[in-house]
């Protein structure tokens, strides 16, 4: 099992957090490029423009659970991090540039969600970056590492 840096062994509940989270991403991967096909109602035949950037995203998500599997040192979850969230701001951005949804009488609610959701990851992946730098430098002055 893989060490936190001053944390003792990773928990029980931390691996099963990333296998629940591969699995559910797993699953979200395999559906995605299906939905129209299902004829699944709110979103619309414009899907197809968004779900290769979207499966790319699950796919890089799918990857850092694996990796935080097997190495979690707690700098390499916050350059994880930095990856995972990097890569959902052009997925946001691009769901609201085409749109792919029929929410019918809510449709502007919803757009102006997903610009909330824009602003909200291009905040997260600020506060993430200064958060990995600043645990790589912490990790960086520890006699261990």
């Amino acid at each position: 099992m893989a060490a936190h840096a001053g944390a003792g062994l990773r928990s029980p509940r931390e691996t099963a957090g990333h296998v629940v989270a591969t699995l559910v991403n797993a699953l979200l991967l395999s559906a995605a490029p299906n939905l129209v096909a299902w004829g699944f109602p709110l979103v619309t035949d414009r899907w197809y423009e968004v779900v290769w950037v979207l499966m790319i995203s699950l796919q890089i998500t799918i990857l850092g659970h694996a990796l935080l599997l097997a190495f979690d040192p707690l700098w390499f979850r916050r350059v994880v991090d930095v990856v995972r969230t990097a890569v959902a701001l052009p997925v946001a951005y691009l769901m609201w540039q085409v749109y792919p949804f029929d929410f019918g009488a809510s449709d502007p609610i919803a757009r102006f969600a997903l610009l909330v959701a824009i602003f909200g990851v291009g905040v997260a992946l600020i506060v993430s970056t200064i958060a990995a730098i600043v645990e790589i430098g912490r990790a960086s002055l520890r006699p261990d590492s």
